[in-house]
């Protein structure tokens, strides 16, 4: 199941270069050269879509990658829909349960017709205070629990994390993965996506 989903969307979407199976991700240099990759945090993202409640989507990332997280931007007011949203990350139960009473939020997506950016180093060192430690070989959880409107941008239960499956694990790897499974990679690779199946 996992392997035919990421076969189907070889031609990349906007926000990724690649969809790859996990079983085609190989380890063998220890070399890692930085990425910042690019996730559009609003409910419309195929990211989101092609998941289901019964799986995931993941992102792979490298200690000294960074991560933008690009809010939803309505480029004209009169037909273009508008998303209010908030990012928060969560505990493992709250991922599950979709709820984030005792979070904060990262960034709070709230000006539609600008650009907004939260940008996330994964780093095991904490530059300021209110960074975010990583460390490698565990998982973190990110989600949105606002219903997409203005008056439910602070809900923190359900929301779009229930109705349209808006989370993400962040597996956090120490080095650079090659590949050679599948042809014509390209060496720019900023963000590696799968999905996995979770059970209920």
């Amino acid at each position: 199941m996992r392997n035919k989903i990421a076969q189907e969307h070889l031609s990349p979407p906007e926000y990724l270069r690649h969809f790859v199976p996990p079983r085609s991700i190989h380890r063998r240099h220890h070399h890692h050269h930085p990425n910042t990759i690019q996730i559009y945090w609003n409910s419309t993202n195929e990211l989101f879509s092609l998941s289901s409640s019964q799986s995931t989507a993941i992102l792979y990332v490298h200690l000294g990658d960074k991560v933008d997280f690009i809010c939803p931007k309505s480029m004209n007011p009169l037909y273009d829909p508008v998303e209010y949203n908030s990012l928060y990350i969560v505990s493992k139960d709250a991922y599950r349960q979709c709820y984030s009473s005792n979070y904060k939020p990262l960034i709070r997506c709230n000006r539609p017709f600008e650009t907004q950016i939260y940008t996330m180093t994964i780093s095991n060192f904490l530059p300021y205070p209110d960074a975010i430690e990583f460390h490698e070989q565990q998982e973190y959880y990110f989600i949105s629990t606002s219903n997409g409107d203005i008056e439910g941008i602070d809900q923190k239960y359900d929301g779009l994390c229930r109705t349209k499956n808006m989370k993400l694990i962040m597996d956090v790897q120490k080095y650079y993965n090659h590949y050679s499974s599948i042809p014509n990679l390209t060496s720019n690779l900023l963000s590696i996506l799968s999905t996995k199946m979770k059970s209920a």
